[in-house]
């Protein structure tokens, strides 16, 4: 898949994000933070997914933190630190009946000054590792907060990223956008249907039941910052 960098955001698509753990109703915020190592992976394995899978297919996969059992893993392009809740990522079952409607964006350039595409090729094998995967620096890190703005991370156990076929690539499309603009500290705020608040004008677009969700990024160490014994 050939991915335009200059492209504009034409047509978003919908996701959902929703936790599971005590209180549910006290988080007010989820915070992803990327590293740019873990945006290219995860771009580049929502493209190898959308590539591989049938566009009805309902496809269920589980990113476990890092330093738990069980053990840290990176099927979706990124390990998790130590502290975030096990990751859902869950395609294909997204129901929805919110229309394409919401307050106005700010809109934020992402595209490169010049015209750039970047082409993400299939997978080698499962032997070969892919350059965002040299020095194990592709992290995520998932934070919950209140209305207090304080940590309730520790609360909650799992959190559920939901998106159907078509947003596979338009995620891809949004994650490498942020790569190739990536700066330190730069935080995106997600659109959401219904909600008036600054957001970032990105290909994914929040259902208005979902939970708010905020982009930051970051360095985030590597894999061993987690797991010290990490591959022994």
């Amino acid at each position: 898949m050939i991915i335009d960098l200059n492209a504009n955001v034409d047509s978003c698509e919908f996701a959902k994000v929703s936790v599971q753990g005590k209180n549910i109703e006290t988080v007010d915020m989820v915070e992803i933070s990327f590293s740019k190592e873990a945006l290219i992976g995860f771009a580049k394995n929502l493209v190898w997914m959308y590539e591989d899978i049938d566009k009805n297919r309902k496809l269920y996969v589980c990113t476990d933190p890092l330093g738990g059992i069980p053990a840290g893993n990176q099927v979706v392009g990124f390990y998790l630190t130590a502290s975030s809740p096990t990751l859902i990522f869950d395609v294909n079952s997204l129901d929805y009946d919110d229309e394409l409607r919401y307050a106005d964006r700010n809109s934020i350039d992402l595209s490169s000054k010049t015209k750039k595409c970047i082409e993400i090729l299939p997978p080698v094998d499962d032997s070969f590792m892919e350059e965002y995967e040299l020095g194990f620096r592709n992290i995520v890190d998932i934070s919950l907060y209140n209305k207090s703005y304080e940590d309730i991370t520790r609360d909650f156990y799992e959190i559920r990223f939901q998106v159907n076929y078509e947003g596979l690539k338009k995620l891809a499309i949004m994650m490498m956008k942020l790569a190739d603009s990536y700066k330190e500290g730069k935080e995106y705020t997600l659109a959401q249907v219904d909600k008036d608040s600054k957001s970032s004008n990105l290909e994914i677009i929040l259902i208005s039941n979902s939970l708010p969700v905020k982009i930051k990024l970051c360095n985030l160490g590597c894999v061993y910052d987690f797991e010290p014994d990490f591959g022994w």
